[in-house]
């Protein structure tokens, strides 16, 4: 599942895709110094990953790494048909794991806080949907009010280790926030074998401290979404992340037509209907790289103007997002320093 090689002399530039989500973030260096740095790579939760890290002793960590990515898709992975989740979406009685909670509080407080545009409990919608096709009918409102019965945080709860929900065709899709949490939990692992100097990535979703091989304080690339092809992505904007994590969600790659108009990925949980703003991307960064993954995907949600006011009460907060403005043009509403 993994590799792993000494990351001497290496020129570094990355983006991914996982699921529906694509995720514009490149990892940024320069050539000409020698390192101690351990480059671990695989594929892991249906997408790629990769980790860097400097250890005093050359200490290969892949093993006990796998062995996290294993434990957390057991719980989190709804395409997984044995894990903990996918169970309890099939009404199969199950005690939740400590995984599972985490998520499940981390995501009713970003549901709380965004007024809904998070929520995990969007799985009927997601499955009404696909965003692989040129051209796509949009869900009829009588479907969509009978799918929306069965959508909303409030309709599920935790007493201890179990899961109560309202009904049981209510189904739980934490695809949004589950490779921010792997993320988190695999720098956790890290910092707790006293590792100081490393950066994590999961399916595009970020997270650094300390220096990269060359001394330096990890640099990032948020993606230009006019410029990129597939073949080769453009860099719009680099950031330095130290402690803390970042994630992008964007609606520019996948779509789908419908009568003429185009339909990012993004649905919002109260309409049923994929979120029509001006946004293109939401690049968040935060301490946490599990909440930055679910406030990326609630901004895209809510649209630039919600977003603004959202942040004036998330001042440990930091975006960057990409937006058409009134004249067509794609502009810039940055907090970073």
């Amino acid at each position: 599942m993994t590799s792993v090689d000494n990351s001497k002399n290496i020129r570094l530039k990355y983006a991914s895709i996982w699921g529906i989500f694509f995720l514009s973030l490149f990892f940024i260096s320069s050539c000409g110094l020698d390192s101690d740095y351990i480059y671990v790579k695989g594929r892991a939760q249906g997408t790629t990953f990769t980790i860097k890290y400097l250890h005093d002793e050359f200490v290969d960590l892949s093993k006990p790494l796998d062995s996290i990515f294993r434990v957390i898709d057991n719980s989190l992975s709804t395409y997984d048909p044995n894990s903990i989740i996918s169970k309890i979406n099939r009404n199969e009685e199950m005690e939740l794991d400590e995984h599972l909670i985490n998520v499940l509080n981390a995501s009713s407080q970003v549901y709380t806080e965004t007024n809904g545009a998070f929520d995990i409990t969007v799985g009927p919608l997601m499955k009404a949907y696909t965003f692989n096709a040129e051209e796509h009918k949009l869900i009829a409102k009588e479907s969509l009010d009978s799918l929306l019965f069965f959508v909303g945080m409030e309709k599920v709860g935790i007493y201890g280790n179990e899961l109560s929900k309202l009904h049981r065709n209510v189904t739980l899709d934490v695809n949004a926030i589950a490779q921010g949490y792997t993320v988190d939990v695999l720098s956790e692992f890290l910092e707790s074998e006293g590792i100081e100097n490393y950066m994590v990535e999961v399916g595009g979703e970020l997270r650094a401290k300390g220096v990269n091989e060359y001394g330096k304080v990890w640099t990032i690339g948020i993606e230009d979404p006019i410029a990129s092809t597939v073949a080769e992505r453009v860099v719009q904007k680099e950031v330095r992340v130290d402690n803390t994590g970042i994630c992008t969600s964007g609606n520019y790659r996948k779509y789908f037509i419908a009568d003429g108009q185009k339909y990012g990925h993004s649905i919002n949980p109260k309409t049923g209907m994929p979120a029509k703003n001006s946004l293109v991307s939401a690049t968040v960064m935060h301490s946490s790289a599990m909440y930055a993954d679910a406030y990326a995907t609630a901004i895209l949600v809510q649209g630039l103007e919600k977003t603004k006011e959202f942040l004036e009460s998330k001042p440990e907060m930091k975006v960057y997002l990409l937006y058409y403005n009134a004249d067509g043009e794609l502009d810039v509403y940055s907090t970073l320093d």
